[in-house]
C-alpha cells in the first residue's frame, strides 16, 4: 500500500544523500537479495502451484463423483414414481373401463324406458 512512496523515496534519497560508492554497495546488494529471495519464491510458488493443482484435481474428482451420485439418486427417484404413476394409470384405467360398462348400461336402460313409455 506504501510501496509507491517508499520507492520513490528511496530514488530521492539514492540522488541526492548517496555517494557513488553507496549507491554501487545497495545496487549490489539489492541484485544479491533479488538472487536468493527470488530463487526462493519461485521454488516456493512453484511448490503452491502443484499443491493448488493437485487440490484442485481431488476437488474435480469429488464434484464429479458427488454429481453422479445425484444423478442416480434422481433417476432412481424417477423411475420409482414413474412406475408408480403407471400402476395408478392401469387402475384408473380399469376403473374407468368399468364405468364406461356401467354407463353404457345405464343408457340402454334409459333407452328402453323412453320406448316403452308413450309420448304426449
Amino acid at each position: 500500500m506504501h510501496l509507491p512512496f517508499i520507492q520513490a523515496w528511496a530514488e530521492v534519497v539514492k540522488r541526492v544523500w548517496m555517494d557513488q560508492e553507496t549507491k554501487d554497495f545497495l545496487l549490489a546488494l539489492e541484485s544479491r537479495l533479488e538472487e536468493k529471495l527470488g530463487a526462493k519464491f519461485d521454488a516456493k510458488l512453484s511448490a503452491f502451484e502443484e499443491r493448488f493443482d493437485a487440490r484442485l484435481q481431488e476437488l474435480e474428482t469429488r464434484v464429479r463423483a458427488h454429481a453422479e451420485e445425484v444423478e442416480t439418486r434422481l433417476l432412481t427417484e424417477f423411475w420409482k414414481w414413474a412406475r408408480t404413476s403407471e400402476m395408478k394409470e392401469r387402475r384408473n384405467s380399469g376403473n374407468l373401463a368399468s364405468l364406461d360398462e356401467r354407463l353404457s348400461s345405464l343408457e340402454e336402460r334409459v333407452r328402453d324406458l323412453e320406448m316403452r313409455r308413450p309420448r304426449p
